[in-house]
């Protein structure tokens, strides 16, 4: 494309609009996404080879958001290709519960000092999260255009969810945890390093 004139700089520039666009909604869902995965292994003490296997599996649909979004972007008027960013998020939904469901319910991976405060505000991220995605999907499946967009939503619900929640003093993020080492990986009776 010859740049030779304003004329053609702003057609550039329109041309590239879409995606730009399409990259920023790819990135706000992964940051949306990685944010609730911060919120888990916030509050893992330590690692073992179910947790891992979860998290990869949640890693997989995770690395095709950006050609699900692309393709969601490629063709707005078609509905089906949003259909399958949402149905992707919502794979990538239902290993976070899973890694939260195991975290929380295993003592010994779970991080002693997790409080109520902290469990709540974990379940309201993925619920949230959970809504975007099956409201994407029912959206989509009845011909709505452009339901790609509810990620946006999602991420400012989520961030003022956790302004609100350390404001209201959430001992982890508004004091911090400081001094603390954890260990990363469990390790077998008697290992060193």
């Amino acid at each position: 494309f010859d740049i030779e004139s304003q004329d053609h700089l702003q057609e550039y520039l329109s041309l590239l609009l879409p995606e730009i666009t399409n990259f920023l909604n790819a990135f706000l869902l992964v940051a949306v996404l990685w944010i609730l995965t911060f919120h888990i292994i916030h509050l893992t003490r330590r690692v073992n080879h179910s947790f891992l296997y979860l998290h990869l599996g949640m890693l997989m649909p995770l690395v095709l958001i950006p050609v699900t979004s692309m393709l969601a972007d490629d063709f707005p008027a078609d509905p089906l290709f949003s259909l399958i960013l949402h149905q992707n998020v919502l794979v990538i939904v239902f290993f976070l519960i899973g890694e939260w469901w195991y975290v929380s319910g295993h003592e010994g991976i779970r991080d002693g000092k997790v409080t109520h405060r902290d469990i709540k505000r974990t379940n309201r991220g993925i619920l949230i999260l959970s809504i975007a995605a099956i409201g994407g999907s029912l959206l989509a499946h009845h011909g709505a255009t452009d339901t790609r967009f509810v990620y946006l939503f999602t991420l400012l619900i989520i961030f003022i969810d956790s302004m609100i929640t350390d404001k209201a003093g959430h001992p982890s993020c508004a004091q911090g945890r400081t001094g603390e080492k954890l260990p990363i990986v469990a390790r077998p009776s008697g290992a060193t390093g």
